[in-house]
C-alpha cells in the first residue's frame, strides 16, 4: 500500500493528494500500527503521529528512490526523522525471541560458551574494552552463531547491527550491510582517516544506541579499515562519556569473525609479508580482543545425506591445505599441491568440463 502511495504521488496528478491519504490511512498504516501493539504489548494502542511518521518515512524513502520528495506536498506535515534508527527498529520482537529460542538450544558447547561471555558483555555497563574475534573455518556455524546472538538483543527490544567485509556474506545476516555502506569508511584508509560519519548526524545517533555489532569476515579487510573505524566511533562516544575516548571503539561491543585461511586483504602489487602485515591480527587492536575458535563443523553434523563421509573427507583436505599441511611437490614448483582424482576432470575440450559442472 505503501509502494503504490508513493508511485501514485511520484507518477499520478493528484488533486487532493492529502485527501488520498486520509481515506486510506487505516490501511496504509496497518502493519506499523500492528506491530507496535505487539511491541509494547497493548493492543488497544490506537493509531497516532508516530505510527503515521514511520509510514511517510517509508513512502519518503521510496520517492527518494525517484529523485522525488515529500517535500513536494507540505501538507503532509512529514518530520524528517532519524530513519538510521527505524531502519533498526523494524524488528517483531515475538518472531526475533522465537528465532532465538530455536536456534540456541542447538549451539555446540564451543558456541554457547561465547553466547554466554557476550550476554555477559551487554549487561555489563563498566567501561572498558569489549571485542571478541571467532576463529572459525567455512561450515563452523560463525553465521549460525551471528543468527542467534542478534535475535537475542532484538527480542529484548535492544538494537544489534551486522555487517560484513563482503556483499555476499552481508546477505546472510539478518538486517546485515557491507561495513563500508554502514559506517561510511573511505575507500582508501591510513593511519590518519575516519568515517564520513557527522557528530549529530542520524547515523551517529544509530551507533551510540546501538549495543552490539557483529562484522563478519573480518580477516579480508585491511587493518586501516578498523583503525579508521575506531576513531570515528571513539569521537562519537565521547560525547556521551568523554573517557569512552580511551576505549577501543568507544567501549561498544565488538564482535569480529572469519577465517584467516580464506581471502586475506588485497594489496596492490604486494608480497606475502606485506598483505600479512596488513591483517587484522596485526592492528594494534588485535590485543584487546578476546579471541574464540570454533572447531566442530556444524555443518556436516546435519547433512543427512548419503554422501556425508566424502563430504567429510573433503572438508578435512580443504583444512590442510589452509593450515599448509597438506604435502607439497617441490620438483613441479613452490607451494605445489595435489588435487585427489575425485575432483579433478579428465577434459578433451571445454565443453567437457562445461558439462560436467552444469
Amino acid at each position: 500500500m505503501r509502494h503504490l502511495f508513493a508511485i501514485i504521488l511520484s507518477s499520478c496528478e493528484v488533486t487532493y493528494p492529502h485527501k488520498l491519504w486520509l481515506d486510506n490511512l487505516n490501511s496504509i498504516c496497518e502493519d506499523i500500527l500492528y506491530k507496535k501493539q505487539k511491541k509494547i504489548n497493548n493492543f488497544d494502542y490506537i493509531l497516532d503521529d508516530e505510527i503515521k511518521q514511520r509510514a511517510l518515512q517509508e513512502i519518503e524513502n521510496i520517492l527518494q528512490s525517484n529523485n522525488k520528495s515529500l517535500k513536494m506536498f507540505p501538507e503532509f506535515n512529514f518530520i524528517y526523522s532519524n530513519d538510521y534508527v527505524n531502519s533498526e527498529d523494524i524488528y517483531d520482537i515475538d518472531t526475533q525471541r522465537k528465532k532465538f529460542e530455536d536456534n540456541v538450544v542447538t549451539l555446540t558447547n564451543e558456541q554457547n560458551q561465547v553466547f554466554e561471555h557476550i550476554v555477559k558483555e551487554v549487561n555489563n555497563d563498566s567501561i572498558e574494552s569489549k571485542m571478541f574475534f571467532i576463529d572459525g573455518f567455512g561450515g563452523s556455524g560463525k553465521t549460525y552463531f551471528y543468527e542467534t546472538v542478534l535475535p537475542a538483543l532484538r527480542s529484548q527490544g535492544e538494537q544489534a547491527i551486522a555487517v560484513a567485509s563482503s556483499g555476499i556474506a552481508s546477505l546472510l545476516l539478518d538486517g546485515g550491510r557491507t561495513a563500508h555502506y554502514r559506517f561510511k569508511i573511505p575507500l582508501k584508509c591510513n593511519k590518519e582517516t575516519t568515517c564520513d560519519i557527522k557528530l549529530n548526524s542520524k547515523l551517529a545517533n544509530l551507533i551510540k544506541n546501538t549495543k552490539l555489532f557483529i562484522w563478519d569476515e573480518a580477516p579480508m579487510a585491511d587493518k586501516y579499515v578498523y583503525e579508521t573505524v575506531d576513531r570515528s566511533f571513539r569521537d562519537i562516544m565521547k560525547q556521551v562519556n568523554s573517557d569512552l575516548e580511551k576505549i577501543p571503539f568507544g567501549g561498544k561491543i565488538m564482535v569480529f569473525g572469519g577465517d584467516f585461511r580464506q581471502i586475506l586483504p588485497i594489496v596492490k602489487h604486494g608480497n606475502r609479508s606485506s598483505i600479512v602485515s596488513q591483517c587484522i591480527n596485526r592492528s594494534f587492536l588485535w590485543q584487546y580482543m578476546k579471541k574464540y575458535k570454533f572447531t566442530i563443523n556444524k555443518r556436516l553434523q546435519m547433512d543427512e545425506s548419503n554422501r556425508k563421509d566424502e563430504k567429510i573427507e573433503f572438508s578435512k583436505y580443504i583444512l590442510r591445505v589452509g593450515e599448509g599441511k597438506e604435502k607439497n611437490y617441490p620438483e613441479i614448483g613452490n607451494d605445489m599441491i595435489k588435487l585427489p582424482n575425485d575432483i579433478c576432470v579428465p577434459l578433451t575440450n571445454t565443453a567437457d568440463l562445461i558439462n560436467k559442472v552444469y
